[in-house]
């Protein structure tokens, strides 16, 4: 997805000012003044230490640029003689790129990934099990019992934890207040189910050359559906596909019924909102695209919450988001180093600001809940409205797996398409889809330790 932005990101985090900031945490203020804990001081590392970060989003993208503030700001602040070496991720960097330099015994120490990607750069042995190194620093402990449900869950292979996760970018109902208006419908209140949204959705629709919702990103807007039923593609223990479960199937005939209904299209007819707000009435979408529809001048739009299953009900969004991984074949003294940088950008404080810069979503309770961000929040109601969905809901994020592109784009995404485009029933379909997703899940776990 292209996270479209351009905001700058200033830091200056002393300790008297983030204790001027409000109630903070002392592994908070640990993190963010390069300190340990108050009374309880780790010892900085023996002698000075230059790491090198790379990420997959070069410093031109909101998202790189906001990761290279803060990392300039732990340059200018920490006391632990740590140094980051920043010029390398100035450009993009691929994951083939950061297998190849790995396999040459020449990787870089720490990098910024997307969350799908890790166990592509894990299961080769490119990177280190993250609770082997962040188990030795008492803040660990703290961030990690403060995350939302799910995200360490689905960064987990076997009993090794791939990455760590600094945001996300959770995904909610989009919609133009104008064109339900104009349609004389409501608009939207907490708690909306699919009834509620297919009857505001078809009415509205029935305006000369709108869409009901714009579709885009088949396969995780469809998990949006079926994770407001509490369902997924994939088990817990991630060792079966569910594709054709009775959730599943209950969520595609609903969307398919959208379709034939006129309120939505076959295909990935694009995102409309960005085109133009009198075009599309709902939109599934994220945070991220704000500041495309701003600079468009779309300004006049609501989100909400996905529509909630009418006896289920759970609040779920799909989130993918940031990831924080270690490499493999540095010293110690450099692993420890990035940890310390992991647990950094983890911080509540860190989370808020590069969530501020990038217009994104925390992956923790104590940044979501920072005097900063809802500060912030208070002057922008759109982004508050994603906060939201992350602290009411449940993400309907897909596990980071060895064949994830195999899985998901060569897979389920065009098997999907198949069913909406109505080549295939949706029983059939999904069937297909599961088996076949089956075999690659099943060669995905004989790598599991």
């Amino acid at each position: 997805m292209n996270k479209d932005n351009d905001l700058t990101l200033e830091i200056r985090p002393t300790r008297r000012r983030v204790l001027r900031w409000g109630a903070v945490s002392a592994p908070a203020l640990a993190a963010f003044t390069g300190c340990g804990a108050i009374g309880q001081t780790p010892a900085p590392v023996a002698v000075p230490v230059s790491i090198t970060y790379v990420s997959h989003l070069a410093e031109t993208h909101p998202e790189g640029k906001a990761y290279m503030d803060l990392l300039g700001a732990f340059n200018r602040s920490n006391q632990e003689k740590i140094t980051v070496n920043l010029e390398e991720a100035r450009a993009a960097v691929g994951y083939d790129k950061m297998l190849t330099l790995s396999a040459a015994g020449t990787p870089a120490d720490f990098a910024r990934i997307d969350s799908t990607r890790s166990a592509s750069l894990f299961v080769p042995g490119a990177t280190v099990d993250m609770e082997a190194v962040l188990k030795k620093e008492k803040d660990w402990v703290t961030q990690k019992a403060d995350m939302f449900p799910g995200h360490l869950e689905n960064q987990m292979w076997g009993s090794k934890l791939m990455s760590v996760a600094t945001y996300q970018a959770v995904q909610g109902m989009v919609y133009s207040p104008k064109l339900l208006a104009r349609a004389g419908v409501a608009v939207p209140k907490q708690g909306w189910t699919w009834t509620d949204f297919r009857d505001s959705a078809q009415k509205a629709a029935k305006m000369p050359e709108t869409s009901g919702l714009s579709f885009r990103w088949i396969m995780h807007h469809l998990l949006q559906w079926a994770g407001s039923i509490g369902a997924s593609y994939v088990s817990a223990d991630k060792r079966k596909m569910t594709v054709n479960s009775p959730e599943l199937l209950e969520a595609t005939e609903f969307v398919l019924g959208l379709i034939k209904a006129g309120i939505t299209s076959s295909t990935e007819n694009g995102e409309l909102f960005r085109k133009g707000a009198d075009e599309a009435v709902f939109e599934q979408n994220g945070p991220f695209r704000m500041p495309t529809y701003r600079l468009a001048g779309i300004t006049d739009f609501g989100v909400i919450h996905h529509p909630v299953h009418p006896t289920k009900k759970v609040i779920a969004g799909y989130a993918d988001g940031s990831e924080m991984v270690i490499f493999k074949g540095i010293s110690t003294e450099r692993q420890t180093a990035a940890g310390r940088l992991v647990l950094y950008m983890n911080s509540p404080e860190a989370q808020a600001k590069a969530c501020i810069a990038a217009t994104m979503i925390p992956v923790s309770k104590a940044a979501a809940n920072s005097k900063e961000l809802q500060d912030h929040l208070k002057t922008d109601q759109q982004h508050k409205a994603f906060v939201d969905v992350a602290l009411q809901g449940r993400s309907a994020r897909f596990p980071s797996l060895p064949s994830y592109q195999k899985i998901v784009n060569e897979t389920i995404t065009p098997g999907l398409a198949e069913i909406f485009g109505q080549k295939i029933s949706v029983r059939d379909g999904l069937t297909s889809i599961q088996q076949r997703t089956q075999v690659l899940l099943d060669d995905d776990l004989k790598t599991m330790q």
